[in-house]
């Protein structure tokens, strides 16, 4: 009869070691050194910013490659519920990052409470924050549809809602992206113009780029449907890129609600 111990010992998994967590985080890591060295006037910043983004994006692919081989083999409830655990301490770290820079723009906008928003910054039209508040939470909305469909083992319909929710996505960008250049090149307003300037653009630009790396799960997961990955009940996967994705969505209404119409005020 085996021990307690020995039962114990059974169901403890320790992964192989990787190098793919240690390369993201140097590569997204170079990611906020870069914009810093950008807007101190280092011409090199930017390159530092893209090559950043390139090796995180690069080894984050090949880190959720490996867990993706790794978990086949071993037990589906047991690698399910610890990696279930592990992404929901993942969002509540990201949402605590999100926080220190809410409480930053908070504090910024109390101190200058009676002359908000502060001389330089421009009217900022709410027109194209709205239809892209709009255009996220449809895709949230097509998001949960296109995971109900994989667990009613409708697996075409999964699909096709799963590519509309990344057509969405890019719609989003597309549109933050038109934003920031209109901002730039019509009214000059940059993240050194003032105070409004460096939290509006840290505080969107954070998003955006949380907005791209959910993309990047949805396509994996997209890729993954079309190898025949999942069924209706092991699919953590799209559990964990629909949960992702949601965050991003809530993340943005709060945005939008303190940020944009906050600036008008």
């Amino acid at each position: 009869m085996a021990s307690s111990t020995d039962q114990h010992e059974e169901e403890i998994h320790l992964p192989d070691p990787s190098i793919w967590p240690f390369v993201t985080a140097i590569g997204f890591g170079a990611v906020p050194i870069g914009l810093l060295l950008h807007v101190y006037g280092q011409g090199y910043g930017m390159g530092i910013l893209a090559g950043g983004l390139l090796v995180g994006t690069i080894a984050a692919v090949a880190w959720a490659s490996s867990v993706i081989r790794e978990k086949s083999s071993i037990d589906q409830k047991w690698g399910a519920d610890s990696l279930s655990l592990g992404w929901k301490l993942f969002l509540i770290s990201e949402a605590a990052i999100f926080g220190s820079f809410f409480g930053h723009y908070f504090y910024m906008w109390w101190r200058h409470v009676e002359e908000w928003p502060l001389a330089g910054t421009p009217q900022i039209d709410l027109m194209i924050p709205a239809i892209g508040t709009l255009v996220l939470i449809t895709s949230s909305v097509t998001c949960e549809f296109a995971h109900k469909a994989l667990i009613l083992n409708r697996r075409e319909a999964c699909k096709n809602w799963m590519i509309l929710t990344i057509l969405l996505g890019l719609a989003f960008i597309t549109l933050q992206a038109y934003e920031w250049g209109y901002l730039i090149y019509s009214y000059g307003f940059t993240v050194g113009s003032n105070v409004v300037g460096t939290s509006f653009y840290l505080l969107t630009g954070f998003h955006g780029v949380h907005v791209i790396t959910g993309l990047l799960l949805l396509m994996l997961v997209y890729s993954r449907l079309e190898m025949g990955a999942f069924d209706n009940k092991r699919h953590f996967s799209m559990n964990a890129a629909s949960w992702y994705w949601h965050f991003v969505d809530v993340i943005w209404l709060i945005v939008f609600l303190t940020v944009y119409v906050g600036i008008q005020h």
